[in-house]
């Protein structure tokens, strides 16, 4: 899925369902779109580099990181 400045049109969306993340990388730099996807490929960060890209938002992260404010893991 992806995150651009007027729309948010998913990887089906732009022919990119299915490829590589070599692939969908690519087509998010030469667009300047930000990755949303649930790929834990995307979290390496020696292929993926932070601030080499416009940002790669990992659901599964995101999901965990709620998850964790609701409950106490502390007790």
């Amino acid at each position: 899925m992806w995150l651009t400045r007027k729309s948010r049109p998913s990887a089906r969306d732009c022919g990119l369902r299915g490829k590589s993340d070599d692939a969908v990388y690519a087509f998010a730099q030469r667009h300047g779109a930000a990755i949303i996807t649930g790929d834990l490929g995307f979290g390496n960060i020696i292929k993926f580099p932070v601030g080499s890209h416009r940002g790669i938002i990992n659901e599964a992260d995101a999901v965990f990181a709620l998850i964790k404010q609701s409950y106490d893991f502390n007790k």
